[in-house]
């Protein structure tokens, strides 16, 4: 895993991770029939009968143990109640008895980890420092421009994210991530979504003509 650090308004430095790739049933499926003798459809079975278990039982609010993995469950929530039931002179009591099923909400579906697995985890982690591609004392902040030749170089290179610009050139992550928007918007990124990451690369090979 590779990381980098930030430092927050309180002085607090914290570090988190900047790979992160996701994986899909497909890649845990060709990893599982190579490692055993299961075959691919044996391993799509699998997967659709524990979309349907999982759904069968956390629906009913039971909790899922998996051993050695973590326990799944649900939280809900109360929808808004009308007005009409929900008068400021009607007892406590009275209001609570008038909540129905339907007033019921799946809020959230909640996994704790098993001790065996944050263990595990722990144990096997690698953590690798990246080394920044640009320094400059944290006393100086890059100029527009500077940042706008740091992400042409950046996207020369390989795809980006927000994560690695706001590290290369010292911004918050909001704030990169608009800086990044207004780049597209200029046509020399592009932008591309996987899942909830956002990935940046040069909009064409042409465009490094205007910058030479």
């Amino acid at each position: 895993m590779k990381f980098d650090t930030f430092k927050l308004k309180n002085g607090e430095i914290v570090a988190y991770p900047l790979t992160r790739k996701t994986r899909t049933s497909e890649d845990m499926l060709k990893e599982l029939c190579n490692a055993t003798t299961a075959t691919d459809a044996d391993g799509k079975l699998f997967i659709e009968f524990l979309r349907y278990y999982f759904q069968k039982e956390l629906s009913q609010g039971n909790i899922i143990n998996l051993e050695g993995i973590g326990t799944f469950g649900i939280s809900c929530t109360l929808l808004k109640i009308s007005e009409d039931s929900s008068q400021e002179s009607q007892a406590e009591d009275d209001a609570l008895e008038e909540v129905n099923g339907k007033q019921i909400a799946l809020k959230k579906i909640t996994f704790r980890p098993s001790p065996k697995l944050k263990k595990e985890i722990a144990k096997q982690l690698k953590a690798e420092r990246i080394e920044p591609l640009f320094r400059r004392s944290e006393q100086t902040r890059f100029t527009r421009d500077e940042r706008k030749q740091i992400a042409l170089n950046m996207a020369t290179q390989k795809p980006f994210t927000v994560a690695e610009y706001q590290r290369q050139v010292n911004l918050g992550n909001c704030y990169a991530h608009k800086e990044l928007k207004e780049f597209v918007k200029e046509g020399f990124l592009r932008c591309n979504r996987l899942g909830t990451i956002y990935v940046f690369s040069l909009s064409s090979p042409q465009i490094l003509r205007s910058f030479l």
